[in-house]
């Protein structure tokens, strides 16, 4: 796999549980070789099923950490993506 220009997240939380599973606070990093990683972003969400979408400076990655810092009770998600 070739490493490509990012510059958006796409969250979509479990709805099916309510608020339960929701994450609230992440942290995006993002790698070309898969060792050094780069932070993007860390931030808290609002507490709610509606779909997140990040915008970030666009950056070349081959790899993508989506670290979950916080959510309610375990977090459960029903997609999440990269893309432009």
């Amino acid at each position: 796999m070739e490493s490509k220009y990012i510059s958006k997240l796409y969250y979509l939380p479990a709805r099916w549980l309510g608020y339960n599973g929701v994450v609230t606070k992440y942290r995006i990093l993002t790698s070309i070789d898969g060792k050094n990683y780069k932070k993007i972003n860390e931030e808290k969400w609002e507490k709610n099923t509606n779909l997140k979408i990040l915008d970030f400076l666009s950056v070349k990655a081959r790899y993508v950490k989506f670290e979950i810092l916080e959510s309610i009770d375990e977090a459960i998600i029903s997609e999440i993506g990269v893309g432009n």
